[in-house]
């Protein structure tokens, strides 16, 4: 299929923890094409898309065991300077089975948004924001009656590490 040799033309900044999020380092469009003619020079797209079969999952979120059968699931989903890396498939898979995706800021915001049914923390940096976070006592309470509550909870990564007893 080929392979990507190593090219200082093609770096991305990193840092201790792993790469600089979007936000920190825009990808300009000339960086992308050139990325993309990269990857076109050195990997044979049309025999890695007939090697590897593409499918969508079927599945559905919309079901009985949450309230209001046929409604859709409002899903928290913490997104801020913290909470930032989120794969843009999977947000739009969890629309497609049913969920409403309602954003919030355990940065920012003090309470849950009303009515969520779930509450899924992705990955980012908690620990640069720490201190912010540790502050907003009165969402971490909320968050904690969820959890206690058996609120459905999906959690990876720095969003793990916000759910912990300490970072």
């Amino acid at each position: 299929l080929g392979g990507l040799p190593s090219s200082e033309a093609l770096t991305v900044p990193e840092r201790h923890l792993g790469l600089v999020t979007p936000q920190e380092h825009h990808l300009t469009p000339d960086h992308i094409n050139h990325l993309a003619a990269f990857i076109e020079d050195h990997i044979d797209l049309d025999l890695l898309l007939q090697t590897v079969p593409v499918r969508r999952s079927a599945f559905s979120i919309q079901h009985s065991s949450f309230k209001g059968e046929g409604r859709k699931v409002r899903l928290g989903v913490a997104r801020d300077a913290a909470f930032c890396f989120y794969y843009p498939d999977n947000l739009a898979l969890l629309e497609e089975a049913g969920a409403e995706l309602v954003f919030f800021s355990p940065l920012r915001d003090t309470h849950l948004p009303r009515g969520v049914q779930g509450l899924y923390f992705g990955g980012g940096y908690p620990e640069l924001h720490a201190q912010a976070l540790a502050a907003n006592t009165s969402l971490q309470h909320e968050i904690r009656a969820f959890v206690e509550s058996n609120g459905l909870v999906y959690a990876e990564c720095g969003g793990l590490m916000y759910l912990t007893e300490g970072i």
